[in-house]
């Protein structure tokens, strides 16, 4: 089993943490989520496989302590792994929108919330079906999530075409990129 970094580790619990606490902070709002831009800013920071791994982690605790009871295990492993994607694509992509700045860092932040959250919403959606035994008929079930799906999708765009470039630059600045 490879050894972590004690920096690394530290690090890793930090943003678990935050990420999974931003997510019980909001759980009551729906359709709008900090969780996505916390896993972003996680890879950004700590670089894709510790922000993937940090990610995973904090919706882990998120879903496993949500106060509205755990999901079945599909939907529970679908939203791990998506929220993975997020940080793994901050550590992948995040120093460009730091790079670009200003309305173009701007777009390419609401870009990436956009796409993200579509692969999660898809991913767990995916999960719903597999609990419910329709997985032959996806389509079905990515209809019947198309609703939550579309404000997800708009929440997170402006989130992180609003917030993210700033945030991202700010904290770049302060701790550098583990990418």
């Amino acid at each position: 089993m490879p050894r972590f970094p004690r920096a690394a580790t530290a690090r890793t619990a930090l943003f678990t943490a935050w990420t999974a606490g931003l997510g019980f902070a909001l759980s009551g709002v729906p359709n709008v989520e900090l969780m996505g831009l916390s896993a972003f800013v996680s890879g950004l920071l700590l670089g894709p496989g510790f922000g993937a791994l940090s990610s995973g982690l904090a919706m882990s605790l998120y879903s496993g302590l949500n106060p509205y009871g755990p999901p079945l295990p599909p939907v529970f492993v679908a939203q791990v792994a998506g929220m993975a994607v997020f940080g793994a694509a901050g550590g992948g992509i995040g120093v460009f929108v730091v790079r670009a700045g200003g309305w173009f860092g701007a777009c390419i932040a609401g870009g990436a919330g956009f796409l993200l959250t579509l692969i999660y919403d898809v991913l767990t959606n995916l999960g719903v079906a597999a609990s419910m035994g329709t997985l032959s008929r996806p389509g079905a079930v990515l209809a019947g999530g198309l609703l939550f799906s579309v404000g997800h999708l708009v929440s997170n765009t402006v989130i992180f075409a609003v917030a993210g470039p700033s945030v991202f630059s700010a904290l770049h600045a302060r701790f550098g990129s583990g990418a």
